[in-house]
């Protein structure tokens, strides 16, 4: 299986689906968190047996556009991202399917 960078919005009300802007490259095995109106995507990987990555980005649903944001400092797949009180946790995580988990990353994406 090929990672994809495509992004739909689905309208529940119309039961009909959009394609968004595209995120910068292809990835799977993220994570993703919504604050303040803004989606954010941490880490996953480009390729199955590629190397984990760091890199963040954040999405504006508003504008449409995608924005890169500091890099985590340890790059991670398969973890989990929530926001509370203004703060996005990364949690968890690992290299590699059977690496030793990671403990968690706390953004102020303001």
């Amino acid at each position: 299986r090929q990672p994809i960078a495509t992004v739909l919005q689905y309208n529940p009300r119309t039961d009909t689906w959009t394609e968004r802007s595209s995120m910068s490259f292809a990835r799977h095995r993220h994570s993703a968190a919504v604050m303040q109106g803004k989606i954010y995507i941490f880490g996953g990987k480009v390729r199955a047996n590629g190397p984990p990555l760091a890199k963040v980005e954040e999405y504006d649903p508003a504008t449409d556009t995608w924005t890169s944001k500091a890099w985590m400092p340890t790059a991670r797949i398969l973890q989990c991202a929530t926001a509370v009180n203004g703060k996005i946790y990364v949690i968890g995580g690992g290299e590699y399917y059977d690496s030793p988990p990671y403990p968690a990353v706390v953004s102020g994406a303001t």
